[in-house]
């Protein structure tokens, strides 16, 4: 009885820590243009952007994506009232040492909207 009731509870830890937050691309997000190329000029800087997708250490958390990191940074982007933003730093996950896997797929740069 014990021993199944600590199998069931870690399954569902398990299950829990290995659940991926679901992300879709916001309406209108699909406009904000991603690259990078310098801004042109007749668009002006409204801040720096960052977005992280991913979370924790090897099988505990989830790997990031760049496809759903490409979305986090079109919605906050939209939401920031850019048009276009100019990536200037893409971290994928990685090994940080032999007992754990970085999970965090980042991205960041600059938020430019038409003048």
């Amino acid at each position: 009885m014990l021993k199944t009731l600590l199998s069931a509870l870690l399954i569902t830890f398990l299950v829990g820590c290995a659940s991926i937050p679901q992300v879709t691309l916001l309406e209108g997000a699909n406009n904000v243009r991603v690259g990078k190329m310098d801004a042109l000029d007749s668009f002006q800087d409204i801040g720096p952007i960052s977005v992280e997708d991913g979370e924790g250490c090897g099988g505990f958390g989830y790997q990031g994506t760049y496809d759903r990191a490409m979305t986090l940074l079109k919605n906050k982007a939209f939401k920031m009232g850019a048009d276009y933003v100019q990536i200037f730093t893409v971290s994928e996950p990685y090994s940080a040492t032999s007992s754990c896997f970085v999970n965090l797929y980042k991205i960041s740069g600059t938020a430019y909207k038409k003048k």
